[in-house]
């Protein structure tokens, strides 16, 4: 009875393993040599430098920057179980409420999406946040890209920030950027 049971187990874990669709995500091995060979992505006329990665997240800063001590970011997130850019800013939205942060979701009909836009505050900055997405035609899933810029605030003000329309509409028309596959 156990074989028996043993076999069904393993029969039905095989079959599953056939019938499992294969998400797509970053390679680990090709993110640790763009970290090494320091591979980059342009924006803004900078070169952005790979510097942290998962398998649906890479994150690149500029030269002079780091992971831990960063004034402007890029990222490029895989929304691989979502089909529409709907979908995935839904999936963007819904972390924003439940982290209760005020967002403002914009249409741009010029350039033909739609995008969101979010400050995080800090004591000593203020963070802008902005993402748009791309739904690949070659791929089930969905390419987030988001600009993240610091602005340091001086006597409680943030210096800079009154430019940060001009920071998103920069990257807004930034069509594509480059990424680690």
């Amino acid at each position: 009875m156990k074989k028996v049971l043993l076999s069904c187990v393993l029969a039905v874990g095989l079959l599953a393993g056939c019938v499992q669709q294969k998400v797509s995500s970053f390679s680990s091995v090709s993110q640790q040599i763009a970290f090494k060979q320091s591979a980059f992505t342009t924006f803004d006329n900078r070169a952005y430098l790979f510097v942290y990665g998962t398998p649906t997240l890479n994150e690149y800063v500029p030269r002079g920057e780091d992971i831990s001590n960063w004034q402007n970011l890029l990222a490029v997130e895989l929304f691989p179980d979502y089909t529409s850019i709907t979908e995935a800013l839904n999936a963007v939205i819904f972390d924003l409420n439940e982290q209760q942060i005020s967002y403002q979701v914009l249409e741009n009909k010029a350039l033909g999406m739609t995008s969101i836009n979010y400050v995080l505050q800090t004591p000593t900055a203020a963070e802008l946040n902005v993402w748009k997405f791309e739904k690949p035609s070659n791929w089930r899933g969905v390419i987030g890209y988001r600009m993240a810029k610091k602005f340091q605030k001086v006597g409680g003000i943030a210096q800079g920030f009154e430019n940060k329309q001009y920071y998103i509409n920069q990257f807004l028309r930034t069509r594509t950027i480059n990424f680690i596959h």
